[in-house]
């Protein structure tokens, strides 16, 4: 690829060169018939060319701005300077999904000042669920999971292993309100749903989607309301505005 296009440059500068001289060859030449139309017909097709190799310079300088991943740049930032690994790079700011999140969260209840507001580091990925608990990540891939984070008052710990408690893993997708939490999870290559109570922590299995949604009603939970990712539920905090 890169060597396709640095032949397509070198041949859109040799184009642009050899435009203007034909111009003046043709008319030097002008009362040569032969050698005008000769130059003529030259100058024309090097137009085209250059025409030619400059939108194919300027489609492919759109697709690799279209797919540039954002990402890597903060990946990189974060290997070449702990500094911005978790302090700026991974701390969630209020925003009005940060906002509603965070007025779900147990009235009257001590919760760590950065349990709201850490969102990870380098390779680990975190959001705030309710207080106590969260969803983690390594490498935000596509299964995340539930920890509980009692009892730890720096909540930046808990990516070092120091009293986080591991809830349930593989999750998918889900969605919740300020009493439960519905979701999708792989447990062993097989699709299963759960429901988690925030109160008690109680965690129930199901193997179906009706099972989970007749649960969930009877616990007058909303079962309209569609489960998502989680990896859009992480990146939702990052949204100047809900949609």
């Amino acid at each position: 690829m890169i060597f396709e296009s640095l032949a397509v440059l070198v041949l859109a500068l040799i184009s642009v060169i050899i435009i203007p001289v034909g111009v003046v060859w043709v008319l030097i030449r002008w009362n040569n018939k032969s050698s005008r139309n000769a130059g003529c017909i030259v100058t024309i097709v090097f137009f085209f060319i250059s025409s030619g190799c400059g939108a194919y310079l300027i489609v492919k300088g759109v697709d690799i701005i279209k797919n540039y991943d954002t990402i890597s740049i903060v990946d990189s930032l974060e290997k070449e300077s702990d500094y911005f690994s978790i302090e700026i790079i991974r701390g969630f700011s209020e925003t009005p999904f940060f906002d509603s999140i965070k007025s779900l969260q147990p009235a009257g209840k001590p919760i760590p000042e950065n349990y709201m507001t850490y969102a990870g580091g380098k390779n680990f990925y975190r959001a705030p669920l309710i207080y106590p608990y969260s969803v983690t990540s390594i490498d935000k891939s596509k299964e995340w999971e539930i920890e509980d984070e009692s009892g730890i008052e720096d909540i930046k710990s808990s990516s070092d292993g120091n009293g986080s408690k591991l809830v349930l893993s593989g999750i998918t997708e889900m969605t919740f309100n300020k009493r439960i939490l519905v979701g999708k999870r792989m447990n062993n290559d097989k699709e299963e749903y759960f429901i988690l109570r925030f109160r008690t922590g109680d965690v129930e299995i199901f193997d179906k989607e009706p099972e989970l949604k007749r649960k969930a009603y009877m616990l007058g939970f909303d079962t309209v309301k569609p489960m998502s990712s989680v990896k859009n539920y992480y990146n939702r905090f990052f949204i100047a505005e809900t949609k």
